[in-house]
């Protein structure tokens, strides 16, 4: 539902550096209320297998065994039913990939403790020693339209990442903004 609008748990990432500045870009392209110089992307990027190896010393064998499992009633005991609940972020696949997740290499994070914000969360799988392998790239509002345009001639588009009508439609609205360098409504 999270794809839809729905608010939930879950964070979207992708194993894609690629789609996950496709989104970061696409977010702020289409928003022309914030001047050009005043607003940024951010595309994050964490060790998955960094990730791994913590969630691994975190937990105990037989949790571990749980997590690795991956499926619903696994999630649900981790995640859900857990008391006291696991400070930690861990990674949710759905057993049935739907299509668009599929091809936007999509994976979700989901903080163990929702009564801790979510760096908490990370922060407290790395530990008192170490920091969380996680960084971030920015790139300003005026590099972007190249950037995106790099990412088309990568076949990184909208009408590649949303499968029928949805995709479409931005892709259009995507080359109207390109011919006409002007926000299209809706978009």
């Amino acid at each position: 539902m999270q794809h839809h609008g729905a608010p939930t748990r879950l964070l979207d990432w992708s194993y894609s550096p690629f789609v996950a500045a496709y989104f970061a870009f696409e977010a702020l392209l289409s928003d022309r209320s914030k001047p050009a110089n005043s607003v940024h992307a951010i595309v994050w990027a964490l060790d998955v297998e960094w990730l791994a190896r913590r969630i691994r010393h975190r937990l105990s064998p037989h949790d571990w065994r749980v997590y690795v499992r991956k499926d619903s009633p696994s999630f649900k005991k981790l995640f859900i039913d857990r008391r006291p609940a696991l400070r930690l972020v861990g990674t949710a696949i759905p057993r049935m990939l739907n299509q668009r997740l599929s091809l936007q290499q999509g994976v979700f994070l989901c903080p163990g403790d929702v009564t801790r914000t979510w760096s908490e969360n990370l922060s407290a799988l790395a530990g008192a020693r170490q920091r969380p392998r996680l960084r971030s790239f920015l790139m300003g509002r005026d590099a972007m339209e190249d950037a995106f345009r790099a990412l088309k001639s990568m076949n990184v588009t909208a009408r590649s990442l949303f499968p029928g009508v949805d995709g479409y439609a931005k892709s259009v609205a995507h080359r109207m903004r390109e011919l006409w360098k002007t926000p299209v409504l809706g978009t």
